[in-house]
């Protein structure tokens, strides 16, 4: 597939300096009238090209293969392995760690980029090399008429990164939002399970899960010491206000069992046990192949009440997680619901 040239007046030309970051590999879903480039408000003096506006650009420096590039309604499906990034003023890469700093930052941007889109394999750990350019750079998209449909799984369909997902990274990035723990525990796990590391998956999975309910559970708990319903059951101590129970049950020398059934009655009314209890019984296999792999390394033969370490336990520790997130209010991880491959048609 080739890229459709751009016209030629100035309008149209980015003459400013450039710098051709080669890095990561990122998977994008950019519509046909998406902004040419997005201002970075995280990394001040710099703005990052549409890689779909820019094509012949990127495609020119060996970031984009034009011809395994897709459409799906209106938006381009394109993989890059590095972003060609304008600045708007002088920067002095002599500078003692100027070039590391940039590398960092960029990388920190993804960072966000990667869990808002769920895009597991996004590896922004990856270190970047680059170097300044003051060529012109003209706009070339791709005349998207010449595909129609594509196959691939789903996951990695619904996993592509938006342009306006880069937009609400970068702001995240700026106002330096803390990315939930849990949430990077369980896109860590997802990628685990797709590379089929799955003693990993099953470990991550579950500490995902334990992550996640004691934050809920935490984060309660600051809300209840501040309502005046709760301070019936407040005592001052020390100088310290608590609620004797809960400071016994956040001490977690409780069963996660016991988090998941008593400690949700008491904080927030309802239970995992009472309102699912075939869902409340697989986290706590899950939970039980997690201490057989903590304790042990992993499990030589397949035991009752436990997860094979295999893609069907990794499977299965993979939807219970997705149901436990759904329970707990966090519906990120439903787009893997369905991870078969399909034909996904425009």
């Amino acid at each position: 597939m080739r890229p459709r040239e751009g016209p030629t007046y100035l309008e149209d030309v980015d003459s400013m300096p450039y710098i051709i970051y080669n890095a990561f590999r990122v998977r994008w879903q950019i519509s046909e009238n998406s902004s040419p480039r997005y201002s970075l408000k995280s990394i001040p003096g710099l703005y990052i090209l549409n890689p779909f506006k820019y094509a012949s650009a990127y495609e020119k420096y060996g970031f984009a293969e034009l011809e395994h590039e897709f459409k799906f309604k209106d938006d381009a499906l394109m993989d890059t392995t590095g972003l060609i990034i304008g600045y708007t003023k002088p920067l002095n890469f002599s500078q003692t760690g100027m070039a590391e700093q940039l590398v960092e930052r960029i990388s920190e941007l993804f960072k966000y980029a990667r869990l808002i889109s769920m895009q597991y394999d996004l590896n922004y750990k990856v270190g970047g090399s680059f170097y300044a350019e003051h060529d012109k750079i003209r706009m070339g998209s791709v005349d998207l008429n010449e595909v129609d449909h594509f196959g691939m799984t789903t996951n990695h369909y619904k996993t592509h990164l938006k342009w306006s997902e880069l937009k609400k990274a970068d702001i995240k990035k700026f106002k330096e939002q803390a990315i939930p723990i849990y949430k990077e525990l369980a896109i860590d796990a997802v990628e685990a399970h797709f590379e089929k590391d799955y003693r990993k998956s099953i470990l991550f999975f579950c500490i995902a899960c334990e992550t996640f309910v004691s934050t809920v559970l935490s984060d309660r708990y600051e809300k209840l010491k501040l309502s005046k319903r709760h301070s019936k059951k407040m005592i001052s101590e020390s100088g310290k206000t608590k609620d004797p129970v809960l400071e016994m049950l956040l001490a977690n020398k409780w069963h996660f069992k016991f988090k998941l059934h008593e400690h949700f009655l008491y904080v927030f009314n309802r239970s995992l046990r009472i309102e699912n209890k075939n869902l409340f019984d697989r986290v706590l296999k899950l939970y039980a192949t997690r201490n057989k792999i903590a304790h042990e390394g992993y499990i030589k033969v397949p035991k009752s009440g436990l997860l094979n370490i295999d893609n069907g336990g990794s499977e299965e520790a993979f939807d219970i997680v997705i149901e436990l997130f759904e329970w707990l209010g966090d519906l990120s991880l439903n787009i893997f619901r369905k991870r078969s491959l399909e034909v996904i048609r425009s």
